[in-house]
């Protein structure tokens, strides 16, 4: 005779709660079907959920209640310590993850997040210090390469900025950020090798306004203006809202001497950007240039 299994009725909505929807995680909160410990991990999924969606105050909430639940619960504290970086509340961020640590020394993403508030807050070297442990404690971790490579390309140490961003890739062959981002160290370093790895980033992603605006820059600095212009336009098609696109593309003209294109784009520029002097300095000289 065959047994068959019992599937609980609300087998759906964890499924749906663990694939970032709000409502299915609410319904399991509410249902009174899971205990104390069991309800804090909901309450992180459900702020995970609230987070993908770009409510961070109602995912930090959610992550509290957790906390409240379960004290002990250290996904709880990083991921609310993730959350207060993406508002730009580092010491919240740090204070968080630190605290994730206590619970939990091995975790290597408590080390990678608060690593990550400490570039943010401007501190290098806790930044450098606690990407490495991420790494020692998962020596595949290509976000702590990357992270690491941004702390040491912020304190103009260019060849281990581009090893970390290297070993980035290595390890996941398709990140366009790290190849973006060893571009930047590359043409900070003045080794003319920046271009190749905007052109990588863009073909990995072609909707990378990023790589794009930085390609052109690139261009720019060789006195490839048409090239620059292209891309520029190519990042302001993607993000219409990029103020820096529409201020270099101006540049880019002005310097070519195509003044009417250049005034229309300091323009832009200063609609995205009113409270950037440069732009009403930028409009006042090609105007005198007409």
């Amino acid at each position: 005779m065959a047994v068959c299994a019992v599937i609980p009725a609300w087998a759906d909505d964890l499924a749906l709660c663990l694939d970032n929807h709000v409502d299915a995680c609410t319904r399991l909160i509410d249902s009174g079907n899971f205990d104390q410990r069991n309800r804090a991990n909901l309450f992180v999924n459900r702020g995970v959920a609230y987070r993908v969606k770009g409510d961070v105050d109602q995912a930090i909430a959610d992550y509290s209640e957790a906390i409240r639940l379960d004290p002990r619960n250290a996904i709880a504290f990083v991921d609310r310590g993730a959350a207060h970086e993406l508002k730009g509340e580092y010491d919240q961020a740090i204070a968080d993850c630190s605290e994730a640590l206590r619970i939990n020394p091995a975790s290597a993403d408590a080390f990678l997040n608060r690593g990550l508030a400490y570039l943010d807050k401007g501190e290098d070297n806790e930044a450098i210090a606690d990407d490495s442990e991420a790494i020692r404690l998962n020596p595949g971790y290509a976000t702590a390469f990357l992270y690491r490579g941004q702390a040491h390309r912020a304190k103009g140490e260019f060849d281990q900025a581009i090893a970390d961003y290297s070993e980035a890739i290595r390890l996941e062959p398709r990140n366009a950020k790290a190849y973006i981002s060893r571009g930047a160290a590359h043409a900070l370093k003045g080794d003319n090798q920046e271009i190749a790895d905007y052109s990588e980033a863009i073909r990995i992603d072609p909707a990378s306004a990023a790589a794009f605006y930085d390609r052109g820059l690139a261009h720019a600095a060789k006195g490839a203006f048409d090239q620059a212009i292209a891309d520029y336009s190519e990042a302001i098609r993607i993000n219409p809202m990029f103020a820096n696109a529409f201020y270099d593309r101006g540049a880019a003209s002005e310097k070519k001497g195509d003044i009417a294109a250049a005034l229309i784009d300091y323009q832009s520029y200063q609609r995205l950007a009113p409270n950037d002097p440069n732009a009403s300095a930028a409009i006042a000289r090609v105007k005198q240039k007409l």
